[in-house]
């Protein structure tokens, strides 16, 4: 990285110190150029938006249509089970309808009120056979209408599964072509080509792009082997000169500490003869301290010495 960093540097030193063509100011076709790329881009981004908008909105209109027609079926059988149970299970058709009639009171008689005064022993023979018969074909009557009801039960059962049965086969067939739509489709493809971009051969499209083939992962690595080996060299280059920065450093290290002994061996012979030479000046001035104060401080003047001064009128 700090290579790559440093070849970038490098780069921009050679652009910015090149008299020939560095670029003072602002390169007005370099930014017009730039203007008219991106106003492209943001022209195929919107393009390309609004066509994933509209196949988003032809997918919601086929799954409202889709949900309709289901309802619409779903609305159809309910009608139709409302209707077969209107006209063929009504309450009076029922077996117990006689003990559960709520206008059993008021279509009742009572006794003996519609025969007549005189019934003779024949006559009651002829009216029990009656209700026998009575009895018998309204359990005939009965039996007919729990036949049908049962086998119009059965036709509707049957009828709804039929239903279902079209209907899972309808969702089995839509949901396997939605499969086949994306598995065919440019999604799920394999083909390299889908993932070129139409304008620009050296760019790819990221949403279609599947990865490298084979001879551009043989070319990287290749490529990847070939960096790996020229990072070598140069490493082994920068050590090279490592060690022989090191060697002269160690060199330098060497003279200059033979120096500071030399100057250290010279500074300390200067101290020992500035000393010696001190000690010579203090002798001296003991010397004539001494003599000043034994010698010259001790002589007193005679009367001669002051007769010599003032002998003349001037």
């Amino acid at each position: 990285m700090d290579n790559q960093r440093r070849i970038f540097e490098e780069q921009r030193k050679k652009r910015i110190f090149n008299a020939k063509q560095r670029q003072i100011g602002l390169d007005i076709k370099t930014l017009n150029q730039q203007v008219y790329e991106n106003h492209l881009h943001r022209t195929r981004v919107a393009e390309k938006e609004r066509n994933l908008a509209e196949k988003a909105k032809n997918y919601n209109s086929m799954a409202i249509l889709i949900n309709q027609q289901r309802e619409k079926e779903i609305r159809e059988q309910c009608k139709d089970i409302d209707v077969f149970r209107l006209t063929v299970q009504k309450p009076e058709y029922s077996r117990d309808f006689d003990l559960f009639d709520p206008n059993q009171k008021k279509t009742e008689q009572p006794a003996r009120v519609s025969d007549d005064a005189y019934c003779p022993i024949s006559e009651f023979k002829e009216r029990d056979s009656y209700a026998l018969q009575s009895s018998i074909s309204e359990q005939n009557d009965r039996k007919k209408a729990s036949i049908q009801l049962g086998d119009d039960n059965r036709n509707l059962a049957w009828q709804n599964q039929e239903n279902k049965r079209f209907q899972k086969f309808k969702d089995e067939t839509e949901g396997r072509k939605h499969i086949e739509y994306h598995y065919y489709g440019d999604m799920l493809t394999e083909n390299p080509d889908v993932a070129k971009h139409p304008y620009q051969s050296h760019r790819i499209l990221p949403d279609r792009w599947k990865g490298m083939s084979k001879i551009q992962l043989e070319e990287y690595y290749r490529s990847r082997v070939n960096q790996m080996q020229e990072n070598q060299i140069k490493r082994g280059q920068v050590r090279q000169k490592e060690e022989v920065w090191k060697e002269f450093f160690r060199n330098q290290q060497t003279v200059m500490q033979r120096l500071n002994n030399a100057e250290e061996r010279e500074k300390r012979e200067f101290c020992k003869q500035l000393e010696l030479e001190n000690q010579q000046l203090a002798k001296q001035q003991k010397e004539y301290q001494e003599y000043f104060n034994k010698i010259i401080n001790c002589n007193i003047p005679s009367e001669k010495y002051f007769n010599q001064f003032n002998t003349s009128s001037r």
